[in-house]
């Protein structure tokens, strides 16, 4: 008998030994007890991580004209674009074109881009006039046609300044 009571009382004696003091309800593990929406506990101040548009830079075309991609906007020459969204993986970018534009003020437009055999940019204003974005976004341009998959015309080749 004594052996079982002593075998009945070593767990509680251990438990007992080994408490630290803390919950053991918390086992280690750090809870998030902040009311916000991300996963760590400090106040909601992070944001999402954005992705960056694959061709972003500063550009002459073939024509001698400036381009400028941002995440935010085409500038192509005189013409502005405010960009609505792009997909790097798909490789287009949706924006509306700006009210001081002298063709298609506030319509939407669409640019898709690839690149050439000897590696410059090449991009294609799909559409220029969409009524809305919807219409911008269902358009298409042939990468694999450069002469004239760009609705019967070429893409246009991007040189970097630097």
């Amino acid at each position: 008998m004594r052996i079982s009571t002593w075998f009945l009382a070593f767990p509680l004696m251990f438990a007992v030994a080994c408490d630290d003091g803390t919950d053991d309800t918390d086992m280690g593990t750090e809870i998030d007890t902040d009311t916000d929406t991300d996963t760590d506990s400090d106040s909601d101040s992070d944001s999402e991580t954005v992705e960056d548009i694959d061709i972003a830079g500063t550009y002459t075309d073939n024509f001698g004209g400036s381009q400028i991609v941002s995440n935010e906007r085409w500038i192509s020459g005189d013409y502005e674009f405010a960009l609505s969204e792009f997909d790097n993986e798909a490789a287009f970018a949706l924006a509306q074109n700006d009210a001081d534009n002298e063709f298609s003020p506030d319509l939407f437009s669409r640019f898709d881009w690839s690149m050439n055999t000897v590696g410059n940019v090449v991009y294609c204003q799909s559409v220029f006039d969409g009524a809305t974005l919807e219409d911008a976004r269902a358009g298409f341009a042939d990468s694999n046609d450069l002469d004239a998959g760009c609705g019967g015309f070429g893409w246009s080749v991007l040189t970097e300044v630097e």
